[in-house]
């Protein structure tokens, strides 16, 4: 699955390993506002465990409140949807940390930092588990 920014989010799927690849269609349900977000396949391609995707962006205007999204059926629907941050929250990307976290570097804001009209903008890393995304309901080993 591909995901790109546009006047909302959009996707175009391959079912052959990214050689081809289906129109890019609109995504109605996950909310979003135009800026880079974060994608992931979390498990279940090669490794043989349950299909999970994640995926992290802005859903408020003025890009705040960001939101971590999880499928279990390959984006064909988002069964969990969580606020990871409500404040600041701009161009994310999301990885697969040691032991099983999920890791979610953005652009948010610290402390009083000021520079060039950025006022209190700074590089962000949240660590996270399935576990408190889904609150307990998937919770590998």
């Amino acid at each position: 699955m591909l995901n790109a920014r546009a006047y909302g989010r959009n996707v175009a799927v391959s079912q052959d390993g990214g050689q081809t690849w289906s129109p890019l269609k609109e995504e109605p349900a996950i909310p979003t506002t135009p800026t880079a977000a974060g994608f992931i396949r979390y498990s279940g391609l090669s490794d043989g465990a349950k299909s999970r995707l994640l995926f992290s962006n802005p859903a408020e205007t003025g890009r705040n409140r960001g939101v971590i999204s999880l499928s279990y059926d390959d984006g064909k629907s988002w069964a969990v949807q969580k606020t990871l941050r409500a404040g600041r929250f701009k161009y994310s990307a999301l990885a697969r940390l040691s032991e099983g976290q999920i890791g979610c570097i953005f652009d948010g804001t610290a402390g009083k930092v000021e520079f060039e009209n950025h006022q209190g903008a700074a590089i962000l890393l949240a660590r996270f588990t399935l576990g408190w995304l889904t609150d307990g309901k998937d919770a590998p080993p």
